[in-house]
């Protein structure tokens, strides 16, 4: 078999694994599929593109998962690609999918890529989409460990947002943040008042 007919043959199998009812099962899948971007990330990337759309919600979610960085940092091309790929899950009507997208491999992704991804976020920050807003609110609590200004910056813009989903988004986010990170308590506080987390 070709390098090319070995890689389809493998991802056939995983597409399989990935869709399986059992959680230990897609957890598998995902850490094979980031070996194997690791390995050959472009192959790999290509050849995985379509499970990105798929009805498949379990599917989509190993999509996204496997977009979690495996080393501390990415070069430039790898961190715009990946999370391009994440664009297709903002705002996914599946709640696994979305708190994957937005709790976990966004925030992991800016972590690997801040020179990339900080200006990513801002950007779709601006989006007036309401699904995006909210997703973006959930993205920003992820960054207030690690870059704490940016993150109250994002809020502060999503919080002047008068629709009740994306409010309780960033109250939901701000309550979050203030669990994790109790030293950004006042300024938040000061930003946003003292009752921000209790829309």
């Amino acid at each position: 078999m070709t390098p090319e007919s070995n890689l389809a043959a493998t991802l056939a199998r995983l597409r399989v694994q990935a869709t399986s009812p059992a959680e230990d099962q897609r957890l598998a899948a995902v850490v094979s599929l980031q070996a194997l971007l690791d390995h050959d990330f472009d192959a790999v990337f290509d050849g995985t593109q379509e499970w990105v759309l798929d009805q498949d919600e379990h599917l989509r979610e190993v999509a996204c998962r496997a977009c979690l960085p495996t080393r501390p940092e990415l070069e430039d091309f790898q961190a715009r690609r990946l999370l391009g790929r994440l664009e297709l899950f903002i705002g996914d009507q599946s709640p696994t999918v979305n708190a994957a997208c937005a709790g976990e491999a966004i925030p992991a992704l800016i972590g690997a890529n801040p020179t990339v991804g900080v200006p990513w976020i801002k950007e779709w920050t601006h989006n007036n989409d309401v699904p995006v807003r909210a997703t973006m609110a959930m993205a920003l609590a992820g960054l207030a460990g690690r870059f704490p200004a940016d993150a109250i910056e994002g809020l502060s813009e999503l919080h002047t947002d008068p629709r009740p989903v994306v409010r309780q988004a960033v109250a939901d986010s701000v309550a979050l943040i203030q669990e994790r990170q109790p030293a950004l308590r006042h300024a938040l506080e000061t930003r946003f008042g003292p009752g921000a987390s209790d829309y």
